[in-house]
């Protein structure tokens, strides 16, 4: 790498979250690291444009530090960075653009979920969006690449992209390839049942963070009895998309007494490894009566012996524990997937809520038509409350694994308990509670 000039790569990310605390994400490998205000100094001058030798000269001379003092943090720095493949080396200069966000919020804005249409071309029967379904075309009548604009503007990292079913929307890979030119990822939630070979090629290059496949059983009456009759359809598409070795996670919904059995899940999940699902790309999860599902009680009463069914079905087909968790690390939010703290979502007409399934009207913090995504993420008071700490119940405070379930999924403790300040009975199973 001597006399070589270093460059990030393409898409790269800066985001100062508070006072010497820069994420840095990088869209080619889909991996971040948190570093100090050095460490973000380093990347930036990381452009394309300096050797290893340039920058430790550079450095010490902004610092006023001599050279010996400089190049061994900084060789280590690079080292890290190459060996993530986040940093490459080149042999001519190539400058290249990063994507530098400056603190916009005491709690910033990372991730979005984007409902890019409300059309879908299933009826699943538990949806937990009302208004979605074959008959309704609705797209969302505010332009998409001023939306995306905005995104920006407040410091948006990963588009999560949702319906409706996301590929009704025609110009879905026009709307992708903009956010991406504003050094945005993106990921998908799908149905599966419209991407065929010339859309995973597309998809191929546009390199998502993840599609997730929604696909209940390994059995096709079971998954029809669910979603309809597209079983045929989803598993062909599933295996193309497989064939372009597209990053699937395959999303599972167990509804208690259909496919809840010890049995029908080992026998799905070794369907998924079967077609060549890798380990850590199976989410499952319990239904949820909410949506078009609000009366349907196919949900147990405790869900504890579903949750050993998973894990011990998981173990025997992964040979790996199944996990639900992520380590929230020092952060000490009351927020498990981060609504509230670092995530939103955006409805297809405007209107900014809290999540994909808390979306209903007192869940909604405003519109785009009449306000700015990051003034209602600053000032809107449906966010603070996740903000202050008070979100953790006394049971959950006393809870040896609050830090990694961080009071567990709010949609289900308001779903199932009427509270958001109540424990969230699927961690809880998953913790053995």
């Amino acid at each position: 790498m001597k006399n070589r000039i270093l460059v990030v790569n393409e898409g790269t990310v800066l985001k100062e979250l508070d006072r010497d605390y820069f994420l840095l994400y990088d869209s080619t490998t889909k991996q971040h690291l948190i570093g100090n205000g050095q460490f973000a100094e380093i990347v930036r001058k990381c452009n394309g444009t300096r050797t290893i030798e340039d920058l430790v000269s550079e450095i010490a001379q902004e610092e006023k530090q001599p050279v010996n003092k400089i190049q061994p943090p900084l060789e280590r720095t690079i080292k890290k960075l190459s060996d993530d493949r986040i940093v490459t080396s080149i042999q001519n200069p190539e400058s290249r653009d990063i994507r530098d966000i400056k603190k916009l919020s005491l709690f910033p804005l990372n991730t979005i979920y984007w409902e890019v249409t409300s059309a879908c071309n299933f009826n699943c029967s538990h949806c937990y969006n009302t208004n979605s379904g074959p008959s309704n075309q609705q797209q969302n009548q505010l332009n998409p690449y001023k939306i995306i604009d905005e995104l920006a503007d407040s410091g948006v990292i990963d588009i999560l992209l949702t319906g409706g079913e996301p590929f009704m929307r025609k110009n879905l890979f026009k709307m992708i390839q903009y956010a991406k030119s504003k050094h945005m990822d993106f990921a998908i939630f799908t149905n599966g049942s419209l991407i065929n070979a010339e859309k995973a090629a597309i998809l191929k290059e546009l390199n998502p963070k993840f599609l997730a496949v929604s696909f209940d059983s390994y059995d096709e009456n079971t998954f029809e009895q669910i979603r309809g009759p597209h079983y045929r359809k989803v598993l062909k598409n599933l295996k193309i998309m497989i064939d372009y070795e597209l990053p699937i996670r395959m999303n599972v919904v167990v509804f208690n007494g259909l496919n809840s059995s010890y049995s029908h899940i080992e026998d799905t999940i070794r369907f998924f490894k079967d077609i060549g699902i890798k380990d850590g790309n199976v989410s499952i999860d319990e239904f949820l009566p909410t949506g078009k599902g609000k009366d349907n009680l196919s949900f147990p009463a405790e869900p504890s012996e579903i949750m050993r069914n998973v894990e011990k079905a998981y173990e025997r087909v992964y040979s790996s524990p199944f996990t639900v968790i992520q380590d929230k690390g020092d952060l000490n939010i009351d927020s498990y997937c981060g609504i509230g703290v670092s995530v939103c979502y955006l409805k297809n007409n405007g209107e900014v809520a809290l999540c994909p399934v808390l979306s209903d009207d007192e869940f909604i913090a405003g519109s785009l038509a009449e306000s700015s995504l990051l003034n209602l993420w600053n000032h809107s008071d449906l966010f603070k409350q996740f903000r202050d700490h008070s979100l953790t119940s006394t049971e959950c405070q006393r809870c040896d694994y609050l830090k990694q379930c961080a009071g567990g999924c709010k949609a289900k403790t308001k779903i199932f308990n009427n509270s958001f300040n109540s424990p969230d009975r699927w961690m809880c199973a998953y913790f053995g509670k």
